[in-house]
């Protein structure tokens, strides 16, 4: 900053002819040191804080029981706003609720911002987290814990305190109280520059520019007039301003022309399930979170009343399922001869080398099993293999006669395709038969491989652009 002070000092000190004005000098380069030092310090300053505020964090309200019995497992659903500035750099985040010693209690949510390419973002959030109460009586005091990263950078942060009675049951009274509490909360966001009450750095810069200046200028006086004036410096207040709380719509419930997922976030997402009558293609890589979506939406068409027709190469997916539904759920796969002991709703069907056999199959079965009824669902589990085995133009005019009928019995058809294991232009031409595309993917948040949601086609629907990130533990249900 100022290397040869001392020598400039050392010079002018020997060269002045009037030994009374060697103090004044003195001081007036301490004050050019201090001067520019406090510059650098405040561009620096100036500088992270521009770098780290890149998100503010809003928890605009919690719901969550006041009273709560020992070893209850509690709900508390969230509500976060969140608005970010430009970034090119994926941002993503976690909520927790922990302890006071800032233990994690609860199940991860995760949250997904994405890149931000215009100049902010503003995306809402409802989150749900479960925790276990302790076991011991009295007041339990837990904090809802929000954090935005960008890699392993926290980009913002928000916490808000939550307490609960344990061992108390809600008191019951004639007019039927509730024992939930929504708090309503603009939460405070912190920074990785910047701790909460303290000056930014830029800010103590220009507070030592002012402290030099008047030291200086006091001793300056003090050699003339042997006074000492007071100086008072007050720091500059910040102003925070509060933004009424937001509040986000409750996703639509499935109605007769859609079917719920059984996965509310992708319901969400959809704007209330996949839609009655259309066929609908899952693009995705072999993973946990693919099994476990598929495995929900067969499960909540048959908690509807729909009957489900699954037809895989892979019968232990779902072979618990068939033994559980008997009269609702019916599988086909070429491996039956390979089921110990055979169940009545699994049958035989050809190879995929195959197609027509495989037609000729299916329909016999929907005349006997699927007759009468006009609301079904069909799981085409296997059109990896399908395109493996065979042309993709003999593929597209199988699958597209079949869609066809299908859509003619009453069906809504759910396919699912592995991208990886064809091209993508012999990908491409199985793609663009459905009417609606879902995309499954894989990328790094946080150096942790993370699946991650998107749809990318509904036609003639409104559902969400944004990326949805799975979360296993969602996805397994109670």
């Amino acid at each position: 900053m100022c290397g040869n002070c001392s020598v400039i000092q050392s010079k002018v000190l020997l060269t002045v002819k009037y030994p009374s004005l060697r103090p004044l000098l003195t001081l007036t380069l301490l004050a050019m040191f201090f001067l520019g030092f406090a510059t650098q310090v405040s561009a620096f300053g100036e500088a992270r804080i521009t770098a780290a505020q890149i998100c503010q964090i809003q928890i605009v309200s919690v719901n969550f029981p006041t009273s709560v019995t020992s070893a209850e497992n509690v709900e508390v659903k969230s509500q976060l706003s969140v608005t970010c500035k430009t970034s090119t750099r994926d941002i993503a985040g976690t909520v927790d609720i922990v302890s006071e010693a800032n233990q994690t209690l609860s199940n991860e949510a995760s949250i997904h911002v994405g890149t931000v390419p215009g100049p902010q973002k503003t995306v809402n959030f409802t989150v749900t987290n479960t925790v276990k109460a302790p076991t011991t009586v009295g007041l339990w005091k837990v904090k809802l814990s929000a954090n935005l990263y960008i890699d392993t950078l926290i980009v913002g942060s928000a916490e808000k305190p939550l307490q609960m009675q344990v061992g108390q049951l809600p008191t019951q009274t004639s007019t039927s109280t509730s024992s939930r509490t929504t708090i309503l909360s603009t939460a405070t966001t912190t920074s990785t520059s910047q701790q909460a009450g303290g000056l930014p750095i830029g800010t103590l810069g220009l507070v030592l520019v002012v402290v030099a200046v008047a030291v200086v200028g006091g001793l300056a006086v003090f050699m003339k007039r042997k006074k000492s004036p007071e100086t008072k410096l007050e720091a500059p207040q910040e102003r925070v301003r509060e933004e009424a709380p937001k509040t986000r719509p409750s996703p639509p419930k499935p109605d007769e022309k859609s079917i719920s997922t059984g996965y509310q976030d992708l319901d969400s997402v959809l704007e209330g399930g996949l839609p009655v009558g259309y066929a609908v293609l899952i693009l995705s890589p072999p993973c946990d979170e693919k099994d476990l979506l598929l495995r929900r939406i067969v499960e909540s068409g048959l908690k509807s009343g729909r009957k489900v027709f699954f037809v895989s190469r892979d019968l232990g997916k779902v072979q618990d399922l068939a033994a559980q539904n008997p009269n609702g759920f019916f599988v086909f796969s070429p491996q039956v001869d390979k089921t110990a002991p055979p169940q009545p709703n699994i049958f035989a069907i050809a190879n995929v080398q195959n197609l027509s056999d495989i037609n000729i199959a299916l329909g016999k079965a929907i005349e006997t099993l699927g007759k009468g009824e006009t609301n079904k669902i069909m799981v085409l589990d296997l059109l990896s293999d399908v395109l493996l085995e065979n042309k993709a133009l003999t593929t597209r005019k199988w699958l597209s006669d079949s869609i066809l009928k299908r859509k003619a019995e009453g069906f809504t058809i759910l396919g699912i395709l592995n991208p990886e294991v064809a091209s993508k232009q012999d990908s491409h031409t199985i793609i663009e038969i459905f009417d609606g595309i879902i995309e499954i993917y894989e990328k790094e948040l946080r150096e942790r491989a993370r699946r991650f949601l998107i749809v990318k086609k509904m036609f003639g629907r409104r559902y969400s652009e944004n990326e949805l990130m799975l979360d296993k533990n969602k996805l397994f249900g109670p």
